[in-house]
């Protein structure tokens, strides 16, 4: 019979507890596990997070989650200080936090500090969820609406007492236990793990009424793959709630409502440019590039639809009645064949051009600068 050493046995069962020891690490606690899969299954936990989940995490790897969550809602983000903090300089995530700090996500210590791999504790990361929810949905009431008490009530700071109540009321926190009144323990002076952060964000992102009220949802558009000459063929696209929030909310919501009507078609959809087929072969588009919005309408003069359609997208933005005068100006223009610019103020001015290729066919543009 084969003898095995007692060294040897030690040592193989040294291995088997180092690797134990190795994959508990990086799974997620059981607790835990069910929702930190889901927010893995939806794509909103970065690459650095997905490991190592009982640490405690620092603040700019809430930064990376913080950032997937609120880029989710098809927010764009335009930074306009470059330093915010001074002592992020030539930090390997220095780029992430200058964008959260633009997005209103993060506001650091108020000494120009932020911080950046320092930890964050339970009461602390409250207030970063309530700036992330008011970054992306700022009509939202964030003050808590229940008296809520808590087992450790006298353990929380008095500024962060709103920020545990409206996370604990909107099922965002959910504490780590019950006292025997049945009042939850929130630990608020325990620093947050990786796991904990994730679950948090993970069920705001699964909360509607936050993240998904101003979303206008997919529209159809012409795919340019698949349609022909003869025929044309839609597809799908959320491109429209980027749009919205690049161009205007109020003016995109307009274009949804005549996406959903037959005699309009949206030809193109991006980021910053729409395209829309209307009635008796208008077009109308409507473009954003470095602060300046351009709305344009290609029609027959006299189409008067067309010019209805035209105006209920440009109010929908611009309330200034004193643009409209300088509309028939420009229309008495190109109506008499002369092409020509009107400047209204500093902030707008229209265009009419004649199409000296297709006859009776117009263009009008109003220019908006910020």
């Amino acid at each position: 019979m084969r003898q095995i050493k007692k060294g040897s046995i030690a040592l193989f069962v040294c291995f088997i507890m180092t690797i134990s020891f190795v994959q508990g690490a990086t799974e997620p606690s059981v607790w835990a596990k069910p929702e930190v899969d889901s927010a893995l299954q939806a794509n909103i936990v970065p690459q650095v997070l997905r490991q190592d989940y009982q640490q405690n995490i620092k603040r700019y790897e809430y930064v990376l989650l913080a950032l997937e969550i609120y880029e989710s809602t098809f927010k764009t983000i335009e930074v306009e200080q470059e330093y915010p903090f001074y002592d992020i300089h030539n930090h390997p995530y220095e780029e992430a936090i200058v964008k959260a700090h633009a997005a209103g996500i993060v506001k650091g210590n108020g000494d120009g500090t932020f911080n950046p791999d320092g930890e964050i504790t339970r009461q602390e990361v409250t207030s970063l969820v309530v700036n992330l929810i008011k970054s992306i949905n700022p009509s939202i009431d964030v003050m808590p609406r229940q008296a809520q008490l808590f087992a450790d009530q006298t353990s929380i700071s008095a500024w962060a007492i709103n920020y545990i109540k409206y996370c604990y009321e909107s099922g965002i926190m959910k504490g780590v236990g019950i006292d025997v009144q049945g009042n939850p323990k929130i630990n608020p002076q325990g620093k947050t793990t990786r796991e904990e952060a994730i679950i948090l964000l993970y069920r705001l992102f699964n909360n509607d009424t936050i993240m998904r009220s101003n979303l206008l949802g997919p529209v159809f558009v012409v795919d340019p793959y698949r349609s022909t000459e003869t025929e044309r063929v839609l597809m799908e696209t959320k491109q429209l709630d980027r749009f919205a929030n690049r161009f205007d909310m109020e003016v995109a919501r307009q274009v949804k409502v005549l996406s959903q009507l037959d005699q309009y078609t949206l030809l193109e959809v991006e980021e910053d440019y729409i395209n829309i087929e209307m009635p008796q072969e208008a077009t109308m588009s409507l473009y954003e590039s470095n602060g300046l919005r351009l709305y344009s309408l290609s029609y027959l003069l006299y189409d008067t639809n067309a010019e209805a359609i035209f105006k209920n997208v440009v109010t929908a933005r611009i309330k200034d009645e004193s643009i409209w005068p300088a509309f028939t100006e420009i229309k008495a223009l190109i109506a008499s064949q002369q092409s020509g610019t009107i400047r209204i103020n500093d902030q707008y001015t229209f265009i009419g051009q004649v199409d000296e290729e297709n006859a009776n066919v117009y263009y009008v543009e109003l220019r908006e600068k910020n």
